[in-house]
């Protein structure tokens, strides 16, 4: 990723210190899972950015000394986290050789994806679920701004229809397609790579991933 110059000697000098502790976001659903009986887990926690997924077999979450920032290496132990562009928020497009892509910039939360209404005009991971009937077009729950779906259409026939020449359906099946690709590579990523068999770990899933996991 790109940083600013003041951040670039921070990498340099203190690498350390510019990685957030994340182990309560991973070893919270492994307590849970725990309880249930499983010990050994594939955890996914889907944001408005990014997709992490992150090992824990034992009950013990997989760690890391091979992590860089802009190109500097940091040779601390941290937690294994695999990261990939496939957010609620990631942007969906079609590349100058005609490739539909998914990420890995993001319109994040604000103005988010174009059917939360707010002003986005990029078509999103959020839009596409909306499209395939994933998402309750009533909206999140708790919340009472419902999606507007005339807007999810729009931003998806100018980024993906009318490059392609396809139809809504075909495009938003075609985008669901290439995120769920990118996030079971995610997965081979941390498991068939490292040795492990993925087919005997339970998958967790927490923040908005229960719709995306669920798919693969």
């Amino acid at each position: 990723m790109a940083v600013s110059p003041d951040l670039k000697l921070l990498c340099a000098t203190r690498p350390k210190h510019c990685f957030p502790d994340q182990r309560a976001q991973w070893l919270e659903p492994a307590g849970v899972c725990s309880l249930a009986g499983y010990q050994d887990l594939i955890t996914m926690d889907i944001g408005g950015t990014s997709l992490d997924v992150c090992l824990i077999q034992g009950g013990i979450a997989d760690t890391s000394t091979t992590r860089e920032i802009d190109m500097f290496p940091v040779s601390t132990p941290m937690l294994g986290v695999h990261t990939v562009g496939a957010g609620g928020g990631s942007i969906v497009r079609v590349d100058p050789v005609g490739r539909v892509t998914v990420g890995p910039d993001s319109m994040g939360d604000r103005p988010g994806p174009a059917c939360y209404g707010l002003g986005g005009n990029q078509a999103t991971l959020t839009d596409v679920n909306l499209l395939m009937g994933l998402l309750d077009p009533a909206g999140f729950p708790g919340c009472e701004v419902p999606f507007d779906r005339v807007l999810a259409e729009r931003a998806v026939t100018k980024q993906i229809c009318s490059p392609l020449g396809v139809d809504l359906d075909t495009a938003a099946r075609g985008v669901y397609e290439v995120a769920n690709n990118q996030i079971s590579e995610a997965i081979r990523t941390i498991t068939v790579e490292q040795g492990s068999d993925p087919r005997q770990f339970a998958l967790s899933q927490s923040s908005k991933a229960a719709t995306r996991g669920n798919s693969l």
